[in-house]
């Protein structure tokens, strides 16, 4: 157990470390502001690899893989991953559980019984996976946000981004979770009230 600790701590020192003398830059009084949006906004501008897709005549397009694109790919596989050990790991319930799985077996709990149950009820059992997976996909999103800029990857036109930033500065990302959940919502209304009901609106 001591040695685990100890691991941790050199590693989270090497972070800081790393994370410190890594950005260590000289600034012009003007550039400051460039160099702060380029860490925690989008590179857009720069991305870092481009997918050209065009379908006929009307649809010509560049998909751009920016960093916040591999981002949301991480806390989505990091979401699947959680969610694949913790069913394996109770596949086995006999076994003494790990720390992971006591964590996420807390998270999971407090979220179906105080959040999920307190909200919806017994009828809303059915909406537990779903209200999970959207919590674990923001919860891997804001936490990959909370990590230094680290990795510092080459883009298409020979600029550098960091890979780092946070998700929920993004109004598509916000935007996108909010419409999935409002559609959501929307047809869990017209499947237990019918469709007739929206007269009383």
């Amino acid at each position: 157990m001591n040695r685990l600790i100890f691991i941790r701590n050199v590693f989270i020192m090497f972070l800081i470390c790393f994370s410190v003398f890594s950005n260590t830059k000289v600034f012009a009084a003007e550039s400051i502001n460039d160099y702060i949006m380029e860490e925690i906004g989008d590179n857009t501008e720069h991305p870092f690899f481009s997918i050209p897709i065009k379908l006929g005549h009307y649809i010509d397009f560049d998909f751009k893989i920016t960093k916040h694109i591999i981002l949301v790919t991480i806390a989505g596989i990091l979401s699947i991953l959680s969610m694949k050990y913790l069913a394996h790991k109770l596949k086995r319930p006999f076994n003494k559980p790990t720390y992971l799985q006591n964590l996420l077996e807390i998270i999971i709990d407090y979220m179906n019984k105080d959040v999920i149950g307190a909200a919806l009820g017994e009828e809303g059992k059915k909406y537990v996976p779903f209200c999970l997976t959207v919590f674990l996909f923001v919860l891997f999103s804001n936490l990959l946000g909370l990590l230094p800029a680290l990795i510092k990857l080459p883009t298409e036109d020979g600029h550098y981004a960091y890979l780092a930033g946070g998700l929920g500065a993004n109004i598509g990302f916000t935007g996108a979770v909010a419409l999935l959940v409002f559609i959501v919502y929307i047809f869990a209304g017209i499947r237990k009230k019918g469709v007739k009901k929206w007269n009383l609106l």
